[in-house]
């Protein structure tokens, strides 16, 4: 075990939980977590699975649009929405350790995680634990070339969530880009098939549970429009449920799957058009960080793309939560900060897209989330490039934590924050 590590993520979560008490015992926070304010949002409806199962509801919104792994581990466990929400936090923290020891992540850079303020996520009863968990364990499969660890992640993420859209697509274009066609290399072609069956298979085994409590074959694809997802030219600047509160922590995930799609593009058309390696363009591109780099640019187009607009644009609802919250978040972001080295076009690229980023997706109409996203993205550049400015670091970081505190206690007020 990673003591250091240990030491690092208990500390934060201690952090969190003494200052959520001492603000609340100055009334600055009003409401403490009980087993009825846990229950909000998608909480709900993994709790109604968890008590009813699934129930077919024609023509409107109904939890056949969840998948069911979570709720059936919710439901054996018999434990209160308070209990499940310990367990999905034990289960983030020991992920999160197994992922950051074949990593190798710096403890300055596990904290900057661990203050990303969806990650309270982990503490609720939502799948976000679960997901992050068969997400982790398909990575280091990629990590120790272990095949078993793959086919058990992508088996079992994928009936957590309805990722296989995303995840056999990213199988096949990630081997294209590691591997190549010419000369066909069958032992890792063989893998990717492998791994594809394995997520198409849990997609089969969530469609069956619900077929076999509803009668309904694949209904979670058609229920989709009755909760208002649907493909759409997303109307900008883009815009999401209450964007006085999370437009920015949701700007910032966009940001970060346009910079995963253009590595995306600029790997694959390199590897195809060009025959060049991964690591000709920068140094350590592994498999893990090219299948990661796919997963956040499908999330991004998905969460753009498949929604619906509202008065103010295209509503990106969820997109930080979708994309933060999952462990190949922390392996691109992990492989930015260690090995991307970028070229000063690039860097002209970069702050273009950053200053842009507050017009695109409305940032800019709340001065409160200009500053965040700003800060977010100075923080990271200091953290990579000026790891001495400790002190400053500190500061920042304790900010950071407070947000995160207060998005805690906005999702128990059951206002929106993804």
């Amino acid at each position: 075990m990673n003591l250091k590590a240990f030491a690092i993520i208990a500390a934060h979560i201690m952090l969190v939980i003494v200052g959520y008490y001492v603000l609340h015992h100055y009334h600055i926070i009003g409401t403490m977590p009980n087993n009825d304010n846990l229950l909000r949002w998608d909480a709900y409806w993994y709790y109604i699975i968890k008590k009813d199962g699934y129930q077919f509801v024609p023509f409107r919104t109904c939890n056949m649009a969840f998948f069911p792994l979570f709720s059936i581990i919710w439901r054996a466990t018999q434990f209160s929405p308070a209990l499940i929400s310990i367990f999905n936090l034990c289960l983030f923290a020991g992920a999160f350790m197994l992922l950051i020891k074949q990593e190798k992540i710096s403890p300055v850079f596990y904290l900057f995680l661990l203050a990303i303020p969806s990650f309270i996520f982990f503490g609720l009863p939502y799948s976000e634990a679960l997901f992050f968990f068969f997400g982790t364990l398909l990575l280091t499969g990629y990590g120790s070339g272990s095949l078993m660890k793959k086919l058990v992640g992508f088996y079992f993420a994928s009936l957590v969530r309805s990722v296989s859209i995303l995840f056999i697509p990213a199988v096949l274009l990630t081997t294209v880009v590691m591997h190549g066609f010419k000369p066909l290399n069958k032992k890792a072609w063989a893998e990717a098939l492998y791994s594809c069956a394995a997520s198409f298979g849990g997609f089969l085994t969530a469609a069956f549970i619900q077929y076999f409590q509803t009668g309904k074959w694949f209904y979670f694809l058609e229920v989709q429009k009755y909760w208002k997802r649907h493909w759409i030219f997303p109307k900008l600047p883009l815009s999401t449920y209450s964007p006085e509160r999370i437009m920015a922590i949701d700007g910032i995930a966009v940001i970060i799957g346009v910079v995963a799609i253009y590595h995306c593009l600029k790997w694959t058309i390199g590897k195809v058009f060009k025959g060049r390696d991964v690591n000709t363009y920068q140094n350590g591109v592994t498999a893990q960080v090219v299948y990661s780099a796919f997963i956040l640019a499908g999330t991004t187009l998905l969460d753009v793309f498949f929604t619906f607009n509202l008065e103010e644009g295209a509503n990106i609802w969820s997109i930080n939560r979708h994309l933060l919250c999952t462990p190949f978040a922390i392996v691109f972001l992990h492989w930015l900060y260690k090995h991307f080295a970028p070229q000063w076009r690039e860097v002209s690229a970069l702050v273009i897209l950053l200053v842009l980023g507050i017009y695109l997706t409305g940032v800019f109409r709340y001065y409160e989330m200009v500053l965040y996203y700003f800060l977010f993205f100075f923080s990271f550049f200091i953290i990579k490039y000026y790891p001495h400015l400790r002190y400053y670091f500190i500061i920042t970081y304790v900010w950071f934590a407070i947000v995160q505190i207060t998005f805690f206690q906005e999702f128990l007020l059951n206002h929106w924050v993804g």
